[in-house]
């Protein structure tokens, strides 16, 4: 997209530990990741991206909840996989997740969009597509223990805040649960979502 921003953040590493850079470009992204001053940061173009994984969950001291710990996983062509972490603590909380909610809507406008849809057409022009331990064919999807298909008619998604469950709609125990924090995780939910639309819209 033509003329948008690059976006800079200082991410805290824990309530010791220093700051490090995270830029986000259209094209690339930078982190600090690494300690030596020559090479302290680990570029990844757009087209390096091969998928992303991200979680945030609570830090609890004595049964208070106290902080955040957000995790950011960019696994990639060259690289393997990128890790992603920082903390937030007391009254930084509110910041550091609208920051981490920002990084997240980025990553899927400039990186992870296009994934998708790479993955979308794969599966329009097969009819078949293997994702997330789930087989998309042209009948439906094979997402049961048994194996069993579930004919896309019945097939339903529900997102819950840490996982989405893929169901048969008249036999709810024909199921998966999947983990937003599972390689491949978003993008057989993006691939789903899509269907869906497109199928309520014919």
């Amino acid at each position: 997209m033509k003329g948008a921003k690059i976006l800079i953040y200082q991410l805290s590493t824990g309530l010791l530990g220093r700051k490090r850079t995270l830029r986000l470009s259209p094209e690339y992204l930078e982190y600090e990741n690494k300690e030596f001053e020559a090479s302290r940061f680990t570029r990844v173009s757009k087209e390096d991206v091969l998928d992303i994984k991200h979680s945030m969950s609570w830090i609890i001291w004595y049964r208070f909840y106290v902080g955040c710990d957000f995790r950011i996983d960019i696994r990639t062509r060259e690289n393997g996989i990128l890790k992603i972490r920082f903390f937030s603590y007391f009254s930084q909380n509110s910041a550091s997740q609208k920051a981490y909610d920002t990084i997240t809507d980025y990553m899927w406008d400039f990186y992870f969009k296009d994934i998708v849809e790479d993955y979308r057409q794969e599966f329009a022009a097969k009819q078949e597509l293997r994702v997330c331990g789930v087989w998309l064919t042209a009948e439906g999807a094979y997402f049961a223990a048994d194996g069993q298909l579930t004919a896309w008619p019945d097939v339903a998604v529900k997102e819950y805040e840490e996982y989405f469950a893929l169901y048969n709609k008249h036999d709810p125990e024909l199921n998966k649960i999947i983990e937003f924090d599972e390689w491949e995780s978003h993008i057989l939910f993006s691939v789903l979502s899509q269907y869906e639309e497109r199928s309520q819209e014919e």
